[in-house]
């Protein structure tokens, strides 16, 4: 439609024959022309320049102690912001706002967190891997990387080697879902296509007092918990930076040794704010939510940033 359309037909007359159109005679009231409306309903045409829809509500306003969830455009009690992320609905909001990491698929609050998360752990180039080339001669080797292979190291430890995992994701022999590699395509293939097993009581039941539970979920934090009434013997921990079972008594040495921080921080098993490396993310996790020292730290950070 032409712009002069849009204008009404009293702008282009004199004063007089304006003040005449706008009260036409009755008789002449079924052949006025469409564009004559009254002065008082008449209504511009919206500009195709202003939204009239949004899919985006403006953001709610921020309380203290509070952080903004780009991704669910809620505000979120900083004590809460590590459970708030763990929830289904953030997962799926920060999919589809870009707000996750591609490599790891970690998830963040912000885009700050994105950013920071790729400057600290994935800013250095990395190299594409490629199959290892089989060498000439007769001794016993890995069929995946082509390692020798001896009496005294177990297959099932050599598989869980850091050379043996890169050759593992080299050949495509590698599932992603579970981060398992595996010997052959077919091994692999045969994995994929397995349906999951059935339900198994013993899964549920707990090893020490015997009680069976709805889910193995239950039987875990019934453990974690100290809701047992039988106590266990301490076991080993599982240090996944260097896959290596660790005794609890030797862990802060194992922290210690060479090129296990580097490494540690690499994989984000390490707290910027108490500059602490760990050895699992359970370890982790536990002193972000219980250590006293790190819960000190968040709140003299938070006063200094004049949260």
């Amino acid at each position: 439609m032409c712009d002069h359309q849009l204008q009404r037909p009293e702008a282009q007359l004199p004063c007089g024959e304006a003040k005449q159109s706008r009260t036409p005679h009755p008789a002449s009231f079924h052949h006025r022309s469409p564009f004559c409306h009254h002065p008082l309903i008449y209504h511009p045409p919206l500009s195709t320049m202003q939204a009239t829809t949004t899919s985006i509500s403006p953001p709610p306003e921020i309380p203290k102690h509070h952080v903004l969830c780009e991704a669910c455009n809620v505000a979120v009690h900083a004590e809460n912001l590590r459970y708030h992320r763990t929830t289904r609905i953030h997962t799926e909001n920060c999919k589809r706002a870009g707000l996750y990491c591609y490599e790891c698929s970690k998830v963040f609050a912000d885009k700050l967190g994105v950013r920071d998360h790729n400057n600290s752990l994935h800013a250095t180039p990395r190299a594409p891997l490629s199959p290892p080339t089989p060498p000439n001669d007769d001794e016993p080797r890995c069929n995946v990387c082509f390692g020798v292979l001896s009496e005294e190291e177990p297959y099932d430890v050599h598989a869980r080697t850091q050379d043996h995992m890169d050759a593992a994701k080299a050949r495509g022999w590698w599932c992603t879902v579970c981060k398992s590699p595996f010997d052959s395509g077919n091994a692999l293939a045969t994995h994929t296509c397995t349906p999951p097993p059935a339900d198994d009581v013993s899964l549920r039941t707990c090893a020490d007092c015997g009680e069976v539970f709805v889910t193995r979920k239950q039987r875990k934090k019934h453990k974690n918990r100290g809701y047992c009434s039988v106590e266990r013997e301490v076991r080993s921990c599982f240090c996944t930076v260097c896959n290596v079972m660790v005794p609890p008594d030797d862990v802060a040495a194992h922290r210690e040794i060479e090129g296990h921080e580097d490494r540690a921080k690499e994989k984000g098993l390490w707290c910027q704010l108490c500059e602490l490396t760990f050895i699992n993310e359970a370890g982790l996790a536990d002193h972000v939510v219980n250590n006293a020292v790190h819960l000190e730290n968040v709140k003299i950070e938070e006063e200094r940033k004049g949260l």
